[in-house]
Formats: C-alpha cells, structure tokens, sequence
C-alpha cells in the first residue's frame, strides 16, 4: 500500500511539473506569434488552439497538487465564527461535498470522452484536435481532485485552509 501512495504522490507531482510546462510553452506561443505578426511574418497558425489546451491542460492536471497543499480558495468568514467542532464538521462537509461533486463531474467527463471517441469526433479549428481528448483532460483533473479529497478526509485533516504538506 506504501508503494502505491507512493507512486500516486509521484503522479502528482509529475501533473503538477507537466502543469508548469504547459503554461511555459503557451507563454512562448504567445511571445513567438506577437513576435511574428510585429516582424510581418504572420502568425503561427495552431498558436490560439494549442494555447486554449494548454490552459485546460494546466488548470485540471495541476488542480489535484494544488488541493495537496490545500492551496485552493476557501471563504472562512463564517466557518471562523463557529466554535472548533462546527469548524470540523463544516470542514468535513465541504469535502464530502467537494468528493462526491468532483467524481461525479470525472465520471460524466470520462463518458462523454469515451462516447466522443468512439464517435471520431474532432475539434476544428485553426487545427483539428480530437474531441476526446479535452473530456480526458477534464475527467483526469476531477478523478485526481475528488482523490485528493477523499485523502484528506481519510486522514481527518478538515481544517478549512492553510498550506498542509503532503
């Protein structure tokens, strides 16, 4: 059992890194296409799609590292007027909620994908890109975040922010 928390904590982070590399190629895009159309060299054609996949890319597969390290938005203002059992049991609600919501959007995401796939859809625009692919980018980043929620409340760690390391 060690091993596999081992390895999923690994898969983790690789998200997250792959994450920051995607932000970091759309950065270039976006320099290398501003820069060509200042040149008169035109633009680089797929710049506008593969930009947009990034952004979802980074945004779902790096959401799961970010819940790691409790690192998302949370409104405290009136969890923080509760006394320390209600602040855990609406800890504990949030994430129960949070768990159920996410898998849930994960599953509905991986069936509109498969069906998507088998269909041989794609999306076209300045380049065609199948279909399928942003409903696995999207049933990947809820699984792992509905995960991540799970494991905090397996481990009872309901408090409602702050940085907790994994």
């Amino acid at each position: 059992m060690a091993i596999l928390g081992k390895l999923y904590s690994g898969l983790i982070h690789v998200l997250a890194v792959l994450a920051v590399i995607s932000i970091l190629v759309a950065t270039g895009l976006i320099l290398g296409d501003v820069t060509m159309r200042y040149l008169g060299l035109g633009s680089i054609r797929a710049s506008s799609t593969l930009i947009e996949y990034a952004l979802l890319f980074s945004t779902m597969l790096g959401a799961p590292w970010l819940m790691r390290r409790r690192g998302h938005i949370t409104v405290t203002s009136l969890v923080e007027q509760l006394p320390p059992a209600g602040r855990k049991a609406a800890g504990a609600l949030a994430l129960g909620i949070s768990t159920v919501t996410l898998l849930i959007l994960g599953w509905r995401s991986a069936m509109v994908g498969y069906d998507k796939f088998l269909r041989g859809g794609a999306d076209i625009r300045s380049i065609a890109v199948p279909e399928w692919i942003a409903y696995g980018i999207l049933a990947t980043g809820f699984v792992l975040m509905g995960t991540e929620c799970l494991r905090l409340i397996l481990q009872r760690r309901f408090e409602p922010h702050g940085s907790v390391a994994a």
